[in-house]
């Protein structure tokens, strides 16, 4: 016993009728896919906290520097900044600063040139490497 298939398109003994009858089909499909894009793009954009968007960051930190820091004039938030740095090194760099300007109130200057912050406590020559590249010295 066979089971009967369905037909999809009834006996039309017209070619013509038959072409009209598919384009009236795929014509009712295709209006049906475009009603769809349709109200999925209104809800889309009415429903805008659902579309992804990445949060913007604000964070000082993870910001590039804009320009080169001169360690004799930044501030602790500016030292910071520098990679490996953080905020106990930016605060040994002020400390040292202020030493060496009560120890030598004729240099204007505590850094001339990138190895002169080895002396700074905590800062070793894997940190210099590290800042090097974002430093600008003043050399009188």
């Amino acid at each position: 016993m066979t089971t009967p298939m369905l037909d999809l398109e009834p006996d039309v003994p017209d070619p013509i009728a038959k072409r009209r009858l598919r384009l009236e089909r795929s014509g009712a499909i295709v209006f049906l896919l475009a009603l769809i894009a349709a109200i999925l793009t209104i809800r889309a954009l009415q429903h805008r906290a659902f579309v992804h968007q990445p949060p913007v960051l604000t964070n000082a930190a993870v910001r590039p520097l804009a320009d080169k820091i001169n360690p004799n004039t930044a501030s602790w938030a500016s030292l910071a900044r520098l990679p490996g740095v953080g905020e106990t090194r930016a605060r040994n760099v002020l400390d040292f600063r202020t030493r060496w300007a009560n120890a030598h109130p004729d240099a204007p200057n505590a850094f001339h040139a990138p190895a002169d912050l080895l002396q700074v406590k905590n800062i070793g020559p894997v940190t210099l490497e590290r800042i090097t590249p974002h430093l600008t010295f003043d050399n009188p």
